[in-house]
């Protein structure tokens, strides 16, 4: 079962998906078709409603990989992000 599909199961079926993420009902429609990716916004909303039991980066992982809150990667490993020497110098 895709992570899409865990996160419809969870609710309990595609409308009341659709309804706890604001969105529309086609669009978790084309998500689990994969005809769209879901957004990071919309992955990450999702894991809070779950608590967790679906992961933003199951749910978006090519959107994610632009977009991860510095905070998730505190609560995930309990250590802050790391600066690495592009990060450290764009922001110099």
């Amino acid at each position: 079962m895709s992570p899409i599909e865990r996160l419809v199961a969870f609710f309990g079926g595609q409308t009341k998906t659709a309804t706890a993420l604001g969105v529309s009902q086609a669009a978790v429609s084309h998500w689990v078709s994969g005809a769209h990716s879901m957004s990071a916004a919309k992955a990450f909303l999702a894991e809070d409603l779950t608590k967790g039991a679906v992961t933003a980066r199951e749910l978006a992982s090519p959107t994610l990989n632009e977009t991860i809150r510095p905070t998730d990667i505190v609560r995930q490993t309990g250590n802050p992000p790391v600066q690495t020497s592009s990060t450290a110098q764009a922001s110099a």
